[in-house]
């Protein structure tokens, strides 16, 4: 049997004009085709997702309730959050303001760089807890894989679609959750197993997301997300001493944060600009105790903005 001509081919400097035409022969088809059987109806890709969904939410609380060797319980119980959304203003949570806040509370609360809430603590306290086992970190692994790209499915979907809003609030504390049970992963008895690595492609992605948004809307629990960060991540910097080994982030890897803590860092302080803006000009305009007021919440946001990443930054120069 004779082989097909060979096509001819347009030369280097020649422009093609005109695409093949015709479809190919139905025997050819079904040779491309090597398994028809793989392919499912719209109902099968909707059960086969609510599936997936059915193990993930199983396997959250398989690992939620484990108090046995390397469970989660006694590391989630020694756990400091500085997100805490209960106490959070339920108004700005349903995405509703009637006036009322509690920015007075937080003024008072940080008043100079000496309050205790910005000394950057070791949290190396909080690793001394049983490991998890191998079987975990692997249930582990596939967990927080799956967190991170609903979130990125979440953000993507509420930037092409505005009917369907991914506030920055909700897009915190999902992070957060994430960066949580990371940090519960991680124990001084047992070997780093990529816990770093999620920590600052996390803080990447995180740049990606809030340069979308307006961050005034949810100050107070922005800076308190970073605060946790900053100091988990500047503990696995320091490292602990696991079997006469110091386990820490690698020089790699620290290689990779510094720019994306310079450009968190520039990224928050131009999404705040027009804020500082505005209370710098209430400070110059407004009566003496609307100017208090002001001027106290213009030196919170400086202080806040001052210590962003401050621990990483610290140990990075």
């Amino acid at each position: 049997m004779d082989s097909p001509p060979t096509p001819q081919h347009p030369a280097a400097n020649e422009e093609v004009k005109e695409l093949p035409q015709g479809t190919l022969p139905e025997s050819t088809m079904q040779n491309i085709d090597l398994n028809p059987d793989l392919e499912m109806s719209d109902e099968e890709n909707e059960q086969n997702g609510e599936d997936v969904k059915e193990d993930n939410e199983e396997n959250e609380e398989k690992m939620a309730s484990n108090e046995g060797p390397g469970g989660f319980i006694g590391a989630q119980e020694g756990t400091e959050y500085p997100l805490n959304y209960e106490k959070t203003n339920k108004n700005e949570i349903n995405g509703k303001n009637d006036g009322s806040n509690d920015s007075n509370d937080y003024q008072n609360t940080i008043k100079s760089p000496e309050h205790p809430q910005y000394k950057l603590q070791s949290s190396v306290d909080q690793l001394d807890h049983s490991p998890i086992t191998l079987a975990q970190q692997s249930k582990l692994i596939n967990y927080v894989d799956a967190q991170l790209l609903a979130i990125q499915r979440r953000f993507v979907k509420s930037q092409a679609d505005t009917s369907q809003p991914y506030p920055l609030l909700d897009l915190l504390r999902d992070t957060q959750s994430v960066v949580d049970i990371i940090w519960c992963s991680v124990s001084t008895h047992s070997k780093l197993f990529g816990q770093p690595e999620y920590m600052v492609s996390l803080l990447g992605s995180l740049e990606d997301y809030l340069s979308h948004y307006d961050l005034a809307e949810a100050q107070q629990q922005l800076f308190g997300f970073f605060r946790i960060l900053d100091q988990r991540l500047s503990t696995l910097i320091d490292g602990y001493t696991y079997e006469g080994h110091i386990e820490k982030i690698s020089q790699t890897l620290l290689v990779r944060l510094v720019p994306i803590v310079s450009r968190v860092r520039v990224l928050v302080v131009t999404k705040l600009g027009s804020t500082r803006e505005k209370l710098a000009k209430e400070v110059m305009e407004t009566e003496s105790t609307d100017n208090e007021n002001a001027r106290a919440e213009l030196d919170c946001l400086e202080l806040e903005i001052g210590n962003l990443l401050e621990g990483v930054l610290e140990r990075l120069e």
